[in-house]
């Protein structure tokens, strides 16, 4: 989460800031962005802000996965439901700083599902589907 002081740096720099709960802040376009330039790479393609129906929106959908990032700051239970309900396999993608509070959220939850860093994320998807390697 930036401070009021890491907001102001950002907009000096063109950095488009945008406050707003529907589509993130800067850590987590900054996160998603990233994301998608790694499953690009690896041929795959994603869709950002996936409408997986009722109004309601996976971060990423890859490979018919939903990729939700999520620090901490949102309904994490209730994105992982969405994205079951609509049949779709789920990885969450959190930073380190906030993993283990996710994964405690989900575990609660009983909600069984991965929860990876950003840097495991393409290894997990192709462990997720093992063909997704050889998908181009």
């Amino acid at each position: 989460m930036l401070t009021d002081k890491g907001v102001h740096v950002a907009r000096s720099f063109g950095k488009v800031v945008d406050d707003g709960r529907s589509r993130g802040g800067l850590q987590h376009r900054y996160i998603v962005q990233w994301l998608v330039e790694q499953f690009e790479k690896e041929g795959w393609k994603a869709s950002i802000e996936y409408d997986v129906g009722g109004g309601k929106r996976a971060d990423i959908l890859v490979q018919g996965i939903a990729v939700e990032v999520e620090l901490g700051k949102s309904e994490i239970v209730d994105n992982v439901k969405k994205n079951r309900d609509e049949g779709l396999g789920v990885l969450v993608v959190s930073p380190h700083e906030v993993i283990s509070s996710v994964a405690s959220k989900l575990k609660a939850a009983a909600i069984e599902v991965p929860v990876v860093t950003p840097d495991q994320a393409v290894s997990q998807l192709k462990s997720i589907m093992p063909s997704a390697g050889k998908l181009k």
